[in-house]
């Protein structure tokens, strides 16, 4: 399990970073030092969302590996864990997305939510192939 906590801790820092350098470029638009660009946005929905899920996947192996055998149930219900964590950091970033809609009385950004859900899932697909890697 070593490997997959690895693989999940690098494409939870890979994602982090990411997501920080887009959020970057977007407060540098709105001090009018560069042009906007339509994936400054995108980058940090998308891999701050998929950081969530795999900062979860490592946790929750970091766990496993506290027990001195992990059983195959064991695995499973972290299975179960992550792809419910993926659900809830879906359904919170949406939740936020249309509460902050309501006031400018500006329109939900679906694009946004369309984010957060390919990054969840992208995490959630690294999580489950890394379960591939033994040791």
């Amino acid at each position: 399990m070593f490997k997959a906590r690895v693989v999940n801790g690098s494409f939870a820092i890979a994602n982090v970073v990411a997501g920080y350098w887009g959020k970057n470029q977007q407060m540098r638009v709105f001090h009018r030092e560069i042009p906007y660009e339509w994936y400054m946005g995108h980058l940090t929905d998308f891999c701050w969302s998929a950081a969530m899920v795999s900062l979860g996947a490592v946790t929750g192996l970091n766990i496993l590996k506290s027990q001195s055998t992990a059983l195959e149930s064991d695995l499973k219900t972290l299975d179960s864990m992550i792809l419910g964590n993926a659900a809830f950091v879906v359904a919170g970033t949406t939740f936020v997305e249309y509460l902050d809609s309501i006031p400018r009385a500006a329109n939900f950004d679906w694009q946004d939510v369309a984010c957060y859900a390919l990054g969840t899932n992208m995490a959630y697909g690294v999580y489950k192939a890394s379960r591939i890697l033994k040791k």
